[in-house]
């Protein structure tokens, strides 16, 4: 019994049965495996006397433990490593253990896993083996409804000109069926597979799906898997709404953002294989994985083939610095040049001469106080020549004292109409009381 209440599921390998090494190189691979509880998976060498929970001894390897010397295990990777430096065959014992928990060191259960590695002997001059290339990344986690019928194009790469593949070997869940590889019209190198896949509910958990390709020169790649969830919705991110959708910026934005925000239907993880928010030209190209669920070995987000599903315009700061009058400044900045007018002169009019017109000797200043009043003044002006005397007349009409109000007084004002209104109000109210009240004696008086 798990620490969650929940009884445990033990992991599962979809290693091949024959591992095919070329004599003279080095390998490192992968032992696929997988656990429906999202436990951690150890692989371990298998012992003839084992100590099982229970302190009873075991016989794990029932005969060949210990027959492939040389290899070497990684626990916590499950990868192994082996030089082929000899023709032959070897059988491997595994065992493959799960951990609820990275600080325990007893396991919840552990299994046994058997394969063969065969090393042969070649001279072609190729020496790069087949491998899988997509469309799912290798490691993938796939969420899946049950009953939902899933569509996959398992793609492989020969590593030579003239070279080509001859075979996959798959370990996929019941049901799962496979097409012919098809060899790509415009890239010779390249192959496709479909493989088809409706689960039913016997399929709940995880479900590996490996792929093992095989070149014409009996070179074998190494095996990629892919794991199905199965019912298990896998998180999508949010591109309906009522304006824009959830991502953010739009529009168009500087060649300098570098912050991007979009929305998803449930809590995500950062995808544990390589995969990252890519942004391209106007195209289909598609990018899968962007973002995990929480459950298990996190279900990825599907790919993203509407080329108009995240639609932007990076601001071309190098087209707006050479349009005229404009200036692009170190933060990219469009600043318009600003012509400052040319300011307006006066030229004195010829034909307007002051002959006859008498320039004030002084001024009396309006002080704001006194009567309205009109200042006349008169000036004689002469020459050494000639004698001209001119009497002018100039009226200047004052504006009536502007009566200034301090705040003390604004109240003042204010309150007095206040002040009257309110004696009036008790006036009255003290007039029409005494003739009730006088009333009201009356009537007591009256029935006495």
């Amino acid at each position: 019994m798990r620490a969650d209440g929940h009884y445990n599921t033990a992991p599962t390998s979809a290693m091949v049965p024959v591992k095919l090494l070329r004599q003279g190189f080095s390998y490192t691979w992968l032992i696929p495996t997988a656990d429906t509880d999202g436990d951690i998976v150890k692989c371990r060498w298998a012992s003839a006397t084992a100590v099982v929970p229970t302190n009873v001894i075991a016989d794990e390897c029932a005969g060949i433990c210990g027959t492939f010397p040389g290899a070497t295990l990684n626990s916590s990777s499950c990868m192994m490593s082996y030089t082929a430096s000899s023709v032959g065959f070897w059988a491997v014992s595994l065992m493959m253990e799960d951990y609820e928990f990275s600080w325990q060191t007893t396991s919840m259960s552990a299994v046994p896993l058997q394969f063969i590695v065969q090393v042969y002997t070649s001279s072609s001059t190729c020496t790069i083996g087949p491998s899988y290339t997509g469309t799912r990344p290798a490691g993938a986690c796939v969420g899946v409804d049950i009953g939902q019928t899933v569509v996959e194009q398992a793609i492989f790469t020969v590593g030579c000109s003239g070279v080509t593949l001859s075979d996959v070997i798959t370990s996929s869940p019941p049901g799962m069926s496979r097409g012919t590889v098809t060899q790509s019209s415009s890239n010779p190198l390249e192959y496709t597979m479909s493989m088809t896949w409706t689960p039913a509910a016997s399929a709940w958990g995880s479900n590996l799906v490996c792929y093992t390709p095989i070149d014409s020169l009996g070179q074998q790649g190494n095996t990629q898997c892919v794991t199905y969830l199965v019912a298990v919705t896998a998180p999508e991110l949010i591109y309906t709404s009522y304006v824009n959708g959830t991502m953010s910026p739009v529009g168009t934005v500087m060649s300098t953002q570098n912050v991007w925000r979009v929305e998803c239907t449930k809590a995500v993880n950062r995808p544990s294989s390589v995969a990252y928010i890519r942004f391209y030209q106007t195209s289909t190209a598609t990018q899968v994985g962007v973002v995990t669920g929480t459950e298990f070995c996190g279900p990825q987000s599907r790919p993203i083939t509407d080329p108009n599903f995240w639609p932007f315009n990076i601001f071309n700061s190098a087209a707006y610095a050479n349009m005229t009058g404009m200036t692009t400044s170190s933060t990219t900045t469009i600043i318009p040049n600003v012509t400052t007018q040319a300011v307006s002169t006066t030229t004195a009019n010829p034909a307007i001469t002051t002959t006859g017109i008498t320039v004030p000797s002084s001024t009396t200043p309006y002080t704001g106080t006194g009567p309205s009043s009109t200042i006349r003044t008169t000036t004689t002006t002469s020459s050494s020549t000639s004698t001209t005397s001119t009497t002018s007349t100039t009226s200047t009409t004052t504006v009536p004292p502007v009566q200034i109000l301090q705040p003390s007084e604004i109240i003042k004002k204010c309150q007095q109409p206040v002040i009257l209104g309110t004696l009036l109000s008790t006036t009255v109210v003290g007039v029409i009381s005494s003739v009730i009240y006088g009333v009201f004696m009356a009537k007591i008086a009256a029935s006495m």
